[in-house]
């Protein structure tokens, strides 16, 4: 069966490249045991990603292109911002030193009560300076794979993806073989910190 927009279950394995043509670099892979799964027509996944599989059949490869500003956008300076220490205290009114180290990535809540991630690239002893910009901003995105699965959705299947609202994982925007939430909790099959969300 062809990928189409009609609710296709969709498995593949990819190699995901990030970087100028000829200076390319291998981010993020999918395990053999851990395939990347979503559905299609459900916004599980870039737009771009599923229109570049629409046609692929079970056992086609496919070796795409996602530019920048149909993925995650160019890199904000803005969105790198300092951050007073004293509001990583804890309900005992305790800084966690355990979790404040460069690299991390914390779960935050902007003013307006949207959920977001931060990395951490500086620590003092007063201030926190955190790159809310996805991990991928600025990239281009370069998918190399096979599909292994394509076939109708299950009324099930279909239900447990709305139910979860924002599913998705590399080429999709989730975590560990395809759930996960929008912006970025992770790539596909990776711990969120170096993992790209390449998806949504």
């Amino acid at each position: 069966m062809a990928i189409s927009k009609d609710n296709i279950f969709v498995q593949l394995k990819y190699k995901l490249y990030v970087g100028n043509d000829g200076e390319e670099v291998m981010i993020e892979e999918t395990p053999d045991d851990q395939l990347f799964r979503f559905t299609t027509g459900l916004g599980m996944v870039l737009s771009k990603f599923e229109e570049a599989l629409y046609g692929k059949e079970q056992g086609g490869s496919f070796d795409f292109y996602i530019n920048t500003e149909d993925a995650y956008g160019d890199y904000v300076e803005d969105l790198c911002v300092e951050l007073d220490k004293a509001i990583f205290k804890n309900e005992k009114g305790e800084i966690d030193e355990n979790i404040l180290y460069v690299g991390n990535i914390l779960p935050m809540m902007s003013a307006e009560g949207h959920r977001m991630n931060g990395k951490i690239v500086d620590v003092t002893d007063t201030n926190v300076k955190m790159d809310f910009n996805h991990p991928l901003a600025g990239e281009r995105l370069h998918f190399v794979g096979e599909v292994m699965e394509a076939r109708p959705a299950t009324p099930f299947e279909i239900e447990l993806v709305k139910g979860h609202h924002g599913c998705g994982g590399c080429g999709g925007g989730g975590c560990n073989g395809g759930c996960g939430s929008e912006g970025g909790c992770g790539g596909c099959n990776s711990d969120g910190e170096n993992g790209c969300n390449c998806g949504k």
